[in-house]
């Protein structure tokens, strides 16, 4: 898929398992990553996704290992699609970086001469020409993109457009145990759903310790 111009991986379904336990859960449902449906993937280990190239191929050899999601939500995508269209009129980021220099330069400037003319006054004059020199650069430029940010609707006071997440990948054992449970899940709602709660529904791996484990989870239930 793409976002304004610009190719992203969509999450249709997550995979959750028992989340409690990284053998049988999925890696997108585990604690602290939170990524949902319909959320977008635009970076893996920092590097920019494309259509040509499959997600399996950008994180092959990283089976059990960690690797960085960077990931927009579902409810920002509009957002996202503002900041892009932004970064497109700036020329792109290195665009927005030179901006961004050149404000802080001009500011400097303008912070230093204004500093030079109020030092020439005394008393309070003086000391409001102290305190105008000690602006940081850095913090007038910040507040200059936060208002042109503001101007196409995006509000830094709501948090970040993407995040970027550490995300431990599953090999084929933790993607088997995980769709198993999700399976199983989706079965016993079946079964409560079309029943009104009157029939159960147990599935039983084996006759060992798994099957007594299962047996005794959802007997109960």
């Amino acid at each position: 898929h793409e976002i304004a111009g610009v190719g992203a991986y969509r999450v249709d379904a997550v995979a959750r398992g028992d989340i409690w336990d990284v053998r049988f859960s999925g890696p997108l449902a585990r604690p602290g990553v939170g990524i949902v449906e319909g959320s977008y993937i635009i970076a893996v280990n920092r590097t920019r996704v494309c259509r040509e190239v499959s997600l399996q191929q950008m994180i092959v050899n990283f089976g059990g290992c960690e690797v960085f999601l960077t990931v927009v939500p579902p409810e920002n995508a509009h957002k996202f699609s503002q900041v892009q269209t932004f970064l497109c009129k700036t020329n792109g980021v290195n665009g927005f970086r030179q901006w961004s220099a050149q404000q802080r330069k001009m500011l400097e400037g303008a912070t230093g001469q204004d500093g030079a003319q109020k030092k020439k006054k005394k008393g309070k004059k003086k000391e409001k020409a102290k305190k105008g020199a000690g602006k940081s650069p850095q913090a007038e430029a910040e507040k200059k993109l936060t208002q042109m940010l503001a101007s196409i609707g995006v509000d830094i006071n709501e948090g970040p457009v993407w995040r970027t997440l550490r995300v431990r990948t599953a090999d084929a054992g933790v993607q088997r145990n995980a769709a198993l449970r999700d399976i199983v899940e989706k079965r016993l709602r079946i079964v409560h759903q079309a029943t009104g709660g009157r029939v159960g529904y147990v599935h039983v791996p084996d006759t060992c310790e798994l099957g007594f484990a299962e047996f005794y989870r959802y007997f109960g239930r």
